[in-house]
């Protein structure tokens, strides 16, 4: 025999499950791991995402790679190049999906090589030096 109870219960569910549906098909921008099988070794990362909502046109591919020989002597031989090189490049390139998805054109493309050893450029006040030059003082200070 059924009860109000459980009829309450499963109507409630569907209720929820029919809004969970209906919000989840309100997709917005985002990107999502898309790893290609010949990016076995890690390589290669490559992931999707939209200019607009409901549009899924852009392909970022994150590349970490051994930089070309002709392009380190960019950088030149000193000991200062010397210090600052790396054994491996991090690249970051966007592409986007044209005409229907027939063309795909490199729309930007960055070595995050340097990018990732800051740690605060152009931010607000107080950088992460300044806090931790502060949090530095005060451990002095609660030692005394």
């Amino acid at each position: 025999m059924l009860h109000w109870k459980d009829l309450t219960i499963g109507a409630m569910a569907g209720i929820v499950t029919i809004l969970g549906v209906a919000l989840g098909g309100q997709s917005s921008a985002h990107a999502g791991p898309a790893q290609d099988a010949a990016s076995e070794k890690g390589n290669l990362l490559m992931a999707v995402g939209g200019s607009a909502d409901n549009r899924m046109d852009i392909v970022w591919v994150l590349h970490k790679h051994k930089p070309l020989p002709a392009l380190a002597k960019l950088m030149g031989d000193g000991e200062e190049a010397r210090e600052l090189r790396k054994e491996e490049n991090l690249s970051l390139m966007m592409y986007k999906c044209e005409d229907g998805g027939k063309s795909l054109r490199l729309v930007a493309a960055r070595l995050l090589n340097y990018d990732e050893e800051m740690t605060s450029y152009r931010q607000e006040k107080p950088t992460p030096l300044d806090i931790y030059n502060d949090l530095k003082a005060e451990v002095k200070k609660k030692a005394k």
